[in-house]
């Protein structure tokens, strides 16, 4: 028994040194693991590409002048967005810089009773300074630029205040907030106002007829320097023959000069001949072609076209331009305002631009239909003129082809003058002298072998009658200056018509009609896609490597939708993906 209770001791010895040992072993690796798994300095640098996810809300701020300065003030709705994009950072040993470009998606005013989809590009730059020895929060600074892209089509829910109520689209359209111009299309005029949308069809018809008489004009104008053209062309190469013939004997070419080659005769006889028929297509363009391979309209015939296409009928029946005109201003005349109407200040502001533009179109002394009509009825006695010149030509060039002196220096002196004076006419015009005798007034004496005797006295002599091609082109500028008149004052009529519609709803309770019409002129102009650029700044706050919030202030330019604030500040938050 003993020497049993004496084995037992020594085996509880030993499993208690044994015990011990490995107790103290096991705290040995214990301490020796804490040590080892002590963590270092964590490092939150920010480096590398990555991926940007975000989002944020916020609201729009607005400015308004008044007597006690500007005021600042918050815009009545939430916006909201998010973005995705990437960004470059790096981190130097005073700071983290950043490089991102986002694209965005949004909702505008989600608070006020529309919402307006807006979509954006961004191109941000930002810095930030670590605070504390981590460096696990960095707070710095945010600048970029870009671009919004605004579709403008409000969901509106009915709870808003814009545009939603007939009394504040009534006051919107009277103080011509919304652009009537644009009303004109979906404004139910005939259900607002019957006679007024008579009326209006009316005034259409006859700026359609007026534009049509101007389309004939322009279109007999353009005939008009075509031929002229031709004319010129004519008279710049055609008489080159006669001019060489006359240049060959005056400085004693052999091929020309008397008693020389035997083709003599023949050659000048055919250089004679082209220059009369030269002279014979030039008139045939002015009164009468028979060229194919020359304008198939004549100048005369063009003038005679053009004066018809202005002047008005006897009975106002025909598409002339001054039919046109008047039937114009009947239209206008038949509806006369009302004392409703002549107090409205858009009424008066619309009705004083038609009257302008009206005067512009009109006025007998300096509107473009006057200086229109004076330069029709000047290219028409222009012609008349040049006629009369190139007929003293026919006659002088016949009489010295009938003396058939094909040799006779004096025949071709007198020749190469008469085509020279001609020319003259038509490149530079018709001069006159102190005598009343132009460049063509030339005679011709057959006894004396067609010597040619002038009484024109260059010396005294200046254009009286300018040359085709300016007198032509003249119509053409004027046929222009009435075009744009005319467009000015078919944008004015119809802004009336509608501002007078307008008017008429709000005061025979049409309250349907106008909302209907204001809701249509909204979409239209809401749905133009209207890009504005930006510019941001900020405050930006890193925390550890992949995330950041920051308090932005973006300015929008060229913003001209009164719905919209040009400034807005967001709250964003952004997570980064990637990088190291």
């Amino acid at each position: 028994m003993a020497k049993v209770t004496k084995v037992t001791k020594i085996i509880l010895a030993s499993s208690l040194i044994l015990s011990l040992s490995s107790m103290a072993t096991a705290a040995e690796h214990h301490r020796k693991d804490r040590r080892d798994a002590r963590p270092q300095a964590e490092n939150y640098d920010i480096n590398g590409l990555k991926v940007i996810v975000g989002a944020g809300v916020g609201t729009g701020i607005g400015a308004s002048s008044g007597n006690g300065g500007v005021t600042i003030k918050p815009f009545g709705g939430l916006n909201a967005k998010l973005k995705l994009g990437t960004g470059i950072f790096t981190t130097t040993k005073n700071s983290t810089l950043g490089l991102q470009a986002t694209i965005g998606v949004g909702a505008n005013n989600l608070t006020a009773g529309f919402n307006t989809p807006q979509y954006s590009v961004n191109l941000d730059f930002m810095q930030a300074f670590k605070l504390g020895q981590s460096g696990y929060v960095k707070l710095g600074y945010i600048v970029g630029v870009g671009a919004a892209i605004r579709t403008n089509d409000n969901v509106n829910s009915g709870n808003g205040s814009f545009m939603n109520s007939s009394s504040a689209a009534s006051s919107a359209v009277l103080a011509g907030a919304t652009g009537v111009g644009s009303l004109l299309s979906g404004a139910n005029l005939a259900g607002i106002d019957p006679v007024l949308s008579a009326n209006l069809t009316s005034q259409l018809d006859a700026i359609q007829k007026i534009q049509t008489s101007l389309q004939n004009i322009s279109n007999d104008a353009i005939a008009g320097q075509t031929q002229v053209g031709d004319v010129r062309s004519v008279m710049s190469t055609g008489l080159q023959n006669i001019t060489d013939l006359y240049n060959g004997i005056r400085t004693n070419n052999s091929n020309f000069r008397d008693g020389g080659n035997a083709n003599n005769d023949k050659t000048r006889s055919g250089a004679y001949g082209q220059g009369f028929a030269i002279v014979g297509s030039i008139s045939s363009l002015l009164n009468g072609n028979t060229n194919s391979n020359l304008s198939t309209t004549t100048l005369n015939q063009t003038a005679t076209n053009l004066l018809t296409a202005f002047n008005q009928t006897s009975g106002g029946t025909s598409n002339s331009l001054e039919d046109g005109i008047k039937a114009l201003q009947s239209a206008l005349r038949t509806v006369t305002p009302t004392t409703i109407e002549a107090q409205n200040p858009a009424y008066i502001q619309a009705s004083t631009q038609l009257s302008s533009s009206l005067n512009a179109l009109t006025d007998p002394n300096t509107g473009a239909i006057a200086k229109l009509q004076s330069a029709i009825q000047t290219n028409k006695a222009n012609v008349e003129k040049y006629n009369i010149e190139i007929g003293k030509t026919q006659k002088n060039l016949s009489e010295a082809l009938n003396t058939a002196s094909w040799d006779a220096v004096n025949n071709l002196n007198s020749m190469y003058k008469v085509a020279s004076s001609l020319r003259s006419t038509i490149l530079n015009g018709i001069r006159t002298d102190a005598a009343g005798h132009t460049q063509n007034d030339i005679t011709i004496d057959l006894d004396k072998n067609a010597l040619l005797t002038s009484s024109f006295d260059s010396t005294t002599a200046k254009v009286t009658t300018e040359d085709p091609k300016t007198s032509i082109d003249a119509v053409a500028n004027a046929v222009a200056e009435v075009k744009a008149a005319m467009d000015k004052v078919s944008k004015d009529v119809q802004n009336l018509a509608v501002i007078r519609a307008a008017i008429s709803a709000q005061n025979s309770a049409s309250q349907a009609s106008l909302n209907a019409a204001t809701k249509d002129a909204a979409a239209k102009r809401n749905n133009a896609v209207t890009i504005l650029p930006t510019a941001k700044a900020g405050i930006v706050a890193f925390f550890g490597k992949h995330q950041s919030v920051s308090v932005e202030y973006q300015y929008y330019f060229r913003n001209t939708n009164p719905n919209f604030t040009s400034g807005e500040v967001t709250l964003n938050y952004a997570y980064y993906f990637g990088g190291k």
